[in-house]
């Protein structure tokens, strides 16, 4: 086989080193906040994990992932996404958000999507979609 040694022999692509992600974030809509903390417990790793709040007292643990390769290979954007609950007035309401860290400006942009089981006789899902723009507190 021609190449293939080179290509097993590669130098493993190495992860960022400085954890962009880690920290406070906050998104303001109105009267209302939304603020993540988000920890990525092993910069070799993609695992990211945090707490959720919001501005009506709650709090909810998530987990996700993102991609720690990206400011190395020269990219603005770090991809993440998590996922989380938040406790509706009937049942737990499922919540994924998925977007980027724009690396220039460092403000990460979240698409949310968040989904409401109906009655099992109507058996479909109300999908609720929302754009959230977080800033990193000091």
């Amino acid at each position: 086989m021609h190449g293939t040694a080179s290509i097993t022999n590669a130098p493993p692509h190495q992860p960022i080193r400085k954890d962009n992600i880690s920290g406070t974030w906050k998104d303001s809509v109105a009267e209302k906040w939304i603020e993540i903390k988000l920890v990525l417990p092993d910069p070799l790793k993609t695992q990211v994990e945090g707490i959720i709040s919001y501005s009506d007292g709650g709090s909810y643990p998530l987990a996700g992932f993102t991609d720690i390769f990206a400011e190395n290979g020269g990219l603005n954007w770090q991809g993440i996404t998590f996922s989380t609950y938040i406790d509706g007035p009937n049942e737990r309401i499922c919540i994924i958000m998925a977007g980027y860290l724009n690396l220039s400006t460092n403000k990460i942009s979240l698409t949310r999507f968040s989904a409401q089981s109906t009655k099992p006789d109507s058996t479909w899902q109300q999908v609720i979609m929302q754009s959230c723009h977080f800033e990193k507190q000091p």
